[in-house]
């Protein structure tokens, strides 16, 4: 080995962390908040025994929300300094992926896998938002390096460095249980094929206890969150039948098909993408050139604990009914590594840099879609204040868009939200449930009387209508509106999602 190689690979991971970091800062503080993303600044402005309370009533336990709520302290409140913490948590997975690759496989092998991630739409998105989503995907990728690690090198730190992880990974999504589970069926297929090795069976035990133990408080919340899981109105949006399933495969190639499918040059190379990803995918089991004996015994175990962490589950997801795209970012990590061995299966380098150079071509206007402004509620509480009359009152569908609203509109319209006057908390408890059981909150049997409480006989109202195909299904305030004023001023706004429109509406008498 050339005595510079080490140094050279360092060198081409700063450029991919370069690449990596130029690609995320995009943007990062022009967009606005988006609903999750406000729902997740409000809520860390709390106290953390507050925080702990109302997070109680979401789906993911409240590691995350702790981290930004110190981050916030520290750096303030604004798009910028909220995602810059998943900025600097995409940045360094981008260094896990690296130390991943090259523990399953080779030093070469990491630095691709760390080049896919850098240049993945899907890691870039999630590195620009400020959920918890990039801080499961790093977690997991430690959760894997260190378990290999442990179970290759044997010693007491990376077991405790392993229990500490997958804890803290399981307090920041519950997804990260099937990370845990796709763990032990690998151990289990290991132990049974490698007969004698009662000191890692012993030390993997003992590491799995001390997990469930470290999780103990939070299982009583796990089971409510399951359970209100499957009643949850939102099930009806991710369906898990077969062509659900193939219309999301593209996420998980970096490709966001939903973005870019009204672009002829997207569609058109679409399918050259996948033939790459197939072929990749595909190398994994046999290196071009090399004795398949030879390639298996060098690199079985890897490419058993990779499908085990990739395809577990997605199987398990499957079964329960619970096939979220982005939850299974738990499985990332390992795909990335996956495809990146399946790369450097091709024995000739100028063939490695042709097919990223294909990727990345096809990736251009993925990237342009992720990286720009998608959501504009600073423009729409900007075009009330321009044009808001001398009275009136601002109508949500929902406390939860209350809480992005009110960050954006600095007018002095009342504002109000749409709430059942039944709510179990009542009205002074939003925050507690936003929530709600899961079920849509505007029907027939509440939309006139919680109409006529809110508007109190105002000759003008300011509708702020969005996602009404979701919370209002029948439309009902807009037909209620209708029915007692006249709509004077339509005004729409850009929104991300096709079908989700931000539209503002003057309603007056």
């Amino acid at each position: 080995m050339n005595k510079y190689y080490p140094k050279i690979i360092i060198v081409f991971l700063i450029v991919v962390l370069v690449i990596a970091a130029s690609l995320r800062l995009i943007n990062i503080s022009q967009e606005n908040f988006s609903l999750d993303e406000a729902w997740s600044v409000v809520n860390a402005q709390h106290s953390v025994s507050e925080i702990t309370r109302i997070i109680q009533n979401e789906n993911y336990p409240p590691l995350y929300q702790y981290l930004l709520h110190g981050w916030l302290g520290v750096f303030g409140v604004s798009e910028l300094a909220a995602r810059s913490l998943s900025l600097i948590l995409g940045l360094l997975s981008i260094i896990v992926i690296y130390l991943l690759g090259k523990a399953l496989f080779s030093r070469s092998v990491g630095v691709w896998a760390a080049l896919l991630t850098a240049l993945s739409s899907f890691h870039i998105e999630f590195s620009q938002e400020a959920r918890m989503y990039i801080l499961v995907f790093l977690l997991s990728g430690l959760s894997s390096l260190f378990l290999w690690r442990a179970l290759k090198i044997g010693q007491l730190r990376h077991w405790i460095l392993y229990i500490v992880i997958s804890a803290l990974n399981l307090y920041t999504h519950y997804f990260a249980i099937l990370l845990l589970v796709s763990q032990f069926i690998f151990i289990v297929v290991y132990v049974l094929r490698n007969r004698g090795v009662f000191k890692l069976r012993r030390n993997y035990l003992i590491s799995l206890l001390a997990i469930v133990i470290l999780f103990l408080p939070e299982i009583p919340n796990l089971i409510n969150r399951f359970i209100f899981h499957q009643k949850g109105f939102w099930l009806q949006f991710y369906s898990s039948d077969v062509g659900e399933i193939v219309s999301n495969i593209p996420d998980y190639f970096f490709l966001h098909w939903r973005y870019g499918q009204s672009l002829d040059f997207f569609r058109a190379l679409a399918p050259l993408y996948y033939v790459v990803i197939i072929v990749l995918f595909g190398l994994v089991f046999y290196r071009l050139g090399n004795k398949i004996k030879q390639y298996y015994e060098n690199n079985l175990w890897p490419i058993v604990f990779l499908v085990c962490l990739v395809v577990v589950p997605v199987i398990i997801s499957l079964l329960l009914d619970m096939y979220f795209i982005r939850y299974l970012i738990i499985i990332l990590p390992a795909l990335y590594v996956w495809l990146a061995q399946g790369l450097r299966n091709f024995k000739n380098r100028y063939t490695q840099v042709v097919i990223i150079v294909i990727m990345v071509i096809i990736l251009i206007p993925s990237w342009a879609e992720v990286t720009k402004v998608h959501y504009d509620w600073g423009s729409v509480g900007q075009y009330i204040e321009n044009n808001e009359p001398a009275n009136g009152i601002i109508i949500l569908y929902s406390p939860m868009h209350s809480y992005l609203f009110d960050y954006y509109y600095k007018g002095s319209i009342e504002r109000v939200a749409f709430f059942p006057l039944a709510g179990p908390a009542g009205r002074n408890n939003e925050l507690e449930i936003i929530k709600y059981s899961g079920f849509m909150m505007i029907n027939s049997d509440t939309v006139n009387q919680e109409m006529s409480f809110l508007i109190k006989k105002q000759d003008r109202v300011w509708l702020v209508d969005y996602q009404q195909p979701i919370l209002d299904r029948e439309n009902l305030i807009n037909r209620w509106l209708s029915d007692n004023y006249n709509l004077n001023q339509e005004e729409s706004f850009p929104y991300r999602f096709e079908g989700e429109n931000l539209t503002l509406k003057l309603y007056e008498r």
